[in-house]
């Protein structure tokens, strides 16, 4: 008898164990390539219009960028030309990652809000007893982002550790073309900081 009771504690506390959360690794957080003299190109705050021309021109010169998305900033992610824009970057070999979901100051928001605002862009949500919500890049294209970029590259450690919980790492940018600002440079202008950044 005790050996039944041994053998059933044991069991017990080994499948309490199982199940019990793992804690995953705080997000790395990535602000540059680690290949000398090579550039990632990246575009924010999409999906908007000019996701056509930028693929071209990516294309035409035998390039690929990554492409991170908002749920809910210029038009909803699943309105028609929204997720249309999301399916053709996609299928022309581009990377597809979140920009949460309505482009909010994460290191503003509490720890329900931070997740709140990075699962409705992203792939699938785990909840308790395995519900899985499955939401906009993995409805739209199939995918779940590797990648998350904190709006205005804003985060603290409660942004790092939600994505790490995620599987993802945190890119940051190490230059800024300034091409969304009010008073853009011209594309010559932007074209020379490039050049410069990789000298």
């Amino acid at each position: 008898m005790k050996l039944n009771a041994l053998a059933l504690t044991t069991l017990s506390l080994s499948l309490f164990a199982a199940a019990a959360p793992q804690k995953r690794q705080r997000a790395q957080v990535i602000d540059r390539c680690v290949e000398p003299k090579t550039v990632a190109l990246t575009f924010d705050d999409g999906p908007w219009y000019y996701i056509y021309d930028i693929s071209k021109t990516l294309t035409d010169n035998g390039a690929k960028g990554t492409f991170f998305f908002n749920g809910n900033n210029w038009a909803c992610i699943y309105d028609q030309d929204a997720s249309y824009q999301v399916k053709f970057a996609y299928s022309q070999g581009h990377q597809v990652a979140s920009h949460t979901w309505r482009h909010a100051d994460l290191s503003q928001l509490s720890w329900d809000e931070i997740h709140d605002e990075m699962w409705r862009v992203e792939s699938a949500h785990k909840l308790a007893f395995s519900l899985v919500i499955i939401m906009a890049l993995s409805r739209i294209v199939g995918v779940t982002p590797a990648f998350m970029r904190p709006p205005f590259g804003s985060y603290n450690d409660q942004v790092l550790d939600a994505s790490g919980l995620r599987g993802q790492d945190v890119v940051i940018w190490d230059f800024d073309s300034h091409d969304g600002d009010d008073n853009p440079p011209s594309p010559e202008e932007i074209l020379d900081a490039y050049n410069q950044t990789l000298s």
